[in-house]
């Protein structure tokens, strides 16, 4: 339920401020794709405890791609909820014999990248490392880079 999808935004949100930091979009955008046909929201539980998740979107019969998803870090020494939502998301690809699981984006290749890491554990082909760049406005870029990196820094 909602407030569900609340609590699991709390600890993707507390990710987000403490390690990646990086803009995150407010609630309003991960309760209206909970709301809507494409979003599937993986909720994992521990003793009634919401512990972790993930936000996805779903294409009926073909796809599931992976978005966000977080866990509580250093929760239980055996218990992994990140692994635990994306291991529901194959199950549930599985179960709706869709033909792709995609975890959106692998970093650059000649960078280090945790997350392709942690991506490549469960398997599957490396198709690219990430989307097409187009830069209509360099300066205006660069400024928007800069101002993310100050922005981490600060944070």
């Amino acid at each position: 339920d909602i407030e569900e999808v609340d609590q699991l935004y709390k600890i993707l949100k507390d990710l987000y401020a403490a390690r990646v930091k990086l803009p995150l979009p407010d609630f309003s955008y991960f309760k209206n794709l909970y709301e809507s046909e494409i979003g599937k929201v993986f909720i994992v539980t521990h003793k009634d405890i919401i512990i972790g998740g993930a936000f996805c979107l779903y294409y009926e019969g073909l796809s599931i791609y992976t978005m966000y998803y977080a866990g509580i870090r250093d929760y239980h020494k055996k218990i992994y909820p990140t692994h635990i939502a994306i291991m529901g998301i194959i199950e549930f690809a599985i179960n709706n014999n869709l033909e792709y699981v995609d975890f959106m984006g692998a970093g650059k290749p000649d960078e280090d990248y945790g997350v392709r890491d942690f991506k490549l554990q469960f398997g599957g082909e490396l198709v690219e490392h990430g989307r097409y760049l187009l830069i209509l406005n360099p300066l205006l870029y660069k400024i928007g880079v800069l101002g993310l990196k100050v922005l981490a820094k600060i944070k």
